[in-house]
């Protein structure tokens, strides 16, 4: 909100605005009700009126005119239309004939729909005269104005900044500001997905209030009128309760609910969001001296509700079956190199063990797993478009495994089997539920880290 200046002659206010431009406003202060026992009388009034604007303002680049006489002058909006368009059109016709640059704008409050339809019907029969087969449609400036800049002239000097106070001040009195702090389901603002973010941004539209997202402080702020800041946060209540309920059910309450009706498995996180850094920080930190060469195309979430059930259950075993052993680790994150092909086959089905020994058995014939990134990598063949999983692993109580090892000879007591007991780093389970690919990972290793490989 800003200051322009300003003065006034002939009725006619001259206001030189802030960026250079300059505003002619016609005011006319001999203005009447309109007469219904008098019709024609009053709208004769209206087209002296809407031609002397017309007239005096000939000389602007663009004259718009408000929908005079719709509101405390009662005019029927049909008549204010028809009246309005017409007389216009015979000025143009009269002063502009030969000037196609000149234009002419009607202004209506957006929420004003008798006046919309009013106008519209008056432009649908000047058809013939547009040369597209159809009118512009009305734009509504609720529609198509995010940002509005205010500025204020005045003929009296301190007038103009007494306004901006005034209207600071009074915005002050109805704005209020709401956030999900003492929410309780405040944690689960961090696990929003995309699709969710999307979501509420545009019910903030539809409710006109602001919404901030602070992801890594697990917050949402609401700013706008007491209303709507109400409806907003009871919208994203509900939202966030859906998500609560979707955990209780045993879904992980970071998925995308649209994308599980749909059935849709694979959904790409943002690079902006909390989710995606927190994945992509471990793929590097895992990656060794390497990770520098390493360039990240996209992270997608796997979202199987039939795989990640069969998943639960076998850890939920694995869990019973060390009862008694608390000391012993039951899941882990672990890294899975591999091709587009098969990641998407793993993702759809699941880890399958028949393909074991593609890429060798040194420590049994099952799902092989690592604790780097920069192991894993290697077995992802193309130079360029790498695929490599992280994956949930029960991995329970483990022995040492070798080439012999099958689920067949696996003791009972035991889950997987490893390179080495003393901190291993590579883990082999026999069970094709024993692991779930939370992530899938598509990246690209930069020509000078290739050049050690190829």
């Amino acid at each position: 909100m800003k200051n322009s200046s300003s003065q006034i002659s002939q009725g006619i206010q001259v206001i030189q605005m802030l960026d250079g431009r300059t505003v002619l406003v016609y005011h006319e202060n001999d203005t009447a009700e309109y007469d219904l026992s008098q019709p024609d009388q009053s709208t004769s009034r209206l087209k002296v009126f809407f031609a002397k604007a017309y007239t005096m303002l000939q000389d602007a680049e663009v004259v718009a005119y408000p929908a005079i006489g719709t509101g405390k002058l009662k005019y029927p909006p049909n008549v204010v239309a028809s009246t309005m368009i017409g007389t216009v059109l015979k000025c143009l016709k009269t002063h502009h004939r030969f000037n196609r640059n000149k234009k002419v704008k009607f202004v209506i409050h957006p929420r004003d729909e008798a006046v919309h339809q009013a106008f519209q019907l008056e432009m649908s029969r000047y058809k013939d005269l547009c040369k597209k087969k159809q009118l512009p449609d009305f734009k509504k400036a609720d529609e198509v104005c995010k940002v509005v800049r205010i500025e204020f002239s005045s003929l009296k000097e301190g007038d103009a900044k007494k306004a901006v106070e005034l209207l600071k001040n009074d915005e002050k009195k109805h704005i209020v500001s709401s956030d999900f702090k003492s929410s309780p389901f405040k944690r689960l603002v961090s696990q929003l997905t995309q699709t969710e973010i999307n979501l509420v941004e545009k019910l903030a539209e539809k409710q006109h209030v602001d919404v901030t997202f602070d992801l890594l402080a697990s917050d949402i702020t609401i700013e706008g009128l007491p209303e709507n800041v109400s409806k907003m946060n009871e919208e994203i209540q509900r939202l966030l309760h859906g998500k609560s309920t979707s955990t209780s059910s045993g879904m992980p309450s970071n998925w995308d609910m649209e994308a599980v009706k749909k059935n849709k498995w694979d959904v790409k996180l943002l690079p902006s969001s909390q989710e995606y850094k927190q994945v992509a920080a471990k793929f590097l930190r895992d990656a060794g001296s390497r990770r520098s060469q390493i360039q990240i195309t996209e992270i997608l979430r796997t979202q199987n509700l039939q795989l990640y059930k069969q998943y639960a259950a076998q850890k939920e075993k694995v869990q019973r079956e060390l009862s008694t052993d608390p000391g012993v680790i039951v899941e882990r994150e672990l890294w899975h190199g591999t091709d587009k092909e098969s990641a998407t086959k793993i993702c759809t089905s699941e880890f399958n063990r028949s393909f074991c020994g593609k890429n060798g058995v040194s420590y049994g014939k099952g799902c092989y797993f690592s604790t780097s990134s920069e192991y894993s990598s290697c077995y992802s063949p193309s130079n360029f478009d790498k695929y490599i999983i992280l994956a949930q692993v029960a991995t329970g109580r483990y022995q040492l495994g070798n080439s012999s090892t099958d689920r067949s000879n696996l003791p009972e007591s035991f889950h997987s089997t490893v390179n080495k007991l003393d901190s291993p780093t590579i883990f082999v389970v026999y069970h094709d539920a024993a692991a779930y690919p939370t992530y899938v990972i598509k990246f690209s290793l930069t020509p000078h880290y290739l050049a050690g490989w190829i």
